[in-house]
């Protein structure tokens, strides 16, 4: 409006004449200012876009951070012996998310049953020594769980030593020429394996062996060990052995749910409309 007076007043010789020729300079200045104010406005609007937009997508990894969860599978219970025997784990299904984290342990495993000592001498021997070993392999070397040599699969162990029996061998049990003696191995308290309970951490690398909808495989193992001071003895231990169990855990990152992506976006854009509003209305 003032620009309006000013030209009527020049039009009527209110003003010197010299000043009408500043009056398009200014009005010109006006002009170009307005046009700037306009530029830096919409810059202003996408710097508060752009802040938004990594605000939601802040607010969508701490989403994912909040649903990161767990999922443990277990084998079936099994009584191992001296021959391998299988021992299956569910992968991990890539369908819940992310697959972030692998762990694998022997979830328990204690030795039980009976074996028999058979001295085959004519002369007396004396059992020294009786112990239990369990051996734990990979069934493929790609899971990452042993470590290798050579390429080949180097099985991690556990052993119980001087195992408690019934008869009581420790320190030394005498056998008579040709004698055979059965041991019951205690069961109470158990004789659990020191790997029993223990974790791998599988490292990244291999996570692919652990995704799908299959089943990764172990192989293990129990021996009992008996030593004596006779040069010739048999063990049968076909009825002793550990009875077994794994775990696997897999922590990942689970997938957002829709319904949580869309309030995240949906506050997002509330919060561009009211930013927008509130510069309007300082201006």
């Amino acid at each position: 409006m003032i620009w309006i007076k000013i030209w009527k007043k020049l039009k009527y010789g209110e003003y010197p004449h010299f000043l009408a020729s500043r009056i398009p300079l200014q009005t010109s200045q006006q002009h170009n200012w307005s046009a700037r104010d306009k530029t830096n406005e919409r810059k202003n609007k996408m710097k508060l876009i752009t802040k938004t937009l990594a605000g939601i997508a802040s607010l969508l990894l701490l989403a994912q951070g909040l649903n990161a969860d767990t999922v443990s599978y277990y084998s079936v219970t099994d009584f191992v012996q001296n021959s391998p025997l299988s021992f299956a784990l569910n992968q991990f299904n890539t369908s819940l998310g992310t697959l972030t984290g692998v762990q694998v342990s022997v979830y328990s495993s204690a030795i039980s049953g009976s074996f028999t000592v058979t001295n085959n001498t004519s002369s007396s021997s004396d059992i020294t020594a009786v112990n239990s070993l369990l051996s734990v392999a990979e069934a493929s070397n790609t899971t990452g769980y042993n470590s290798y040599s050579r390429g080949a699969v180097v099985p991690k162990t556990s052993t119980i030593t001087a195992a408690y029996t019934s008869p009581d061998w420790y320190p030394s049990y005498t056998l008579s020429a040709h004698q055979a003696q059965v041991f019951s191995i205690v069961t109470s308290p158990a004789q659990p394996f020191s790997l029993g309970g223990t974790v791998v951490n599988i490292d990244s690398s291999f996570f692919d062996a652990y995704k799908g909808t299959g089943n990764v495989a172990f192989n293990i193992t129990d021996t009992q060990q008996i030593t004596t001071t006779g040069t010739s003895y048999t063990v049968d231990s076909g009825s002793s052995g550990a009875t077994t169990q794994m775990k696997v855990t897999y922590t990942y990152t689970a997938v957002p749910e829709p319904t949580t992506v869309g309030l995240l976006l949906g506050a997002g854009g509330l919060g561009i409309v009211a930013a927008v509003r509130r510069r309007r209305a300082k201006a």
